[in-house]
């Protein structure tokens, strides 16, 4: 009988499930959460947020929320993610 390696056996299924989600193109899977983010409608601020994600964005959820506010999206690059708020609010957010 074959002897069972843990620690090969986890590292080909983690090499096997990344090449299947790489295959089925979710990105949603390559991302980070950026917790407990205070953002303001005072003029003149600015609600920006450094990703860390050193590519550009393919898009971002709101995954906890702490009032009732609109957020969107002002701008994003390789680098940052730009929102606005119809209010203040505390978020975490998924960017991916």
């Amino acid at each position: 009988m074959k002897a069972f390696n843990k620690t090969q056996d986890n590292h080909t299924l983690i090499n096997n499930l990344d090449t299947i989600i790489k295959e089925l193109q979710v990105p949603l899977v390559y991302g980070r959460l950026i917790e407990n983010v205070t953002l303001s409608n005072v003029t003149p601020t600015s609600n920006k947020l450094e990703h860390l994600l050193d590519r550009s964005l393919q898009g971002w959820i709101i995954v906890r929320k702490n009032g009732f506010a609109d957020i969107y999206e002002e701008f994003s690059d390789k680098r940052f993610l730009t929102l606005q708020t119809t209010g203040s609010v505390t978020v975490s957010i998924w960017v991916f």
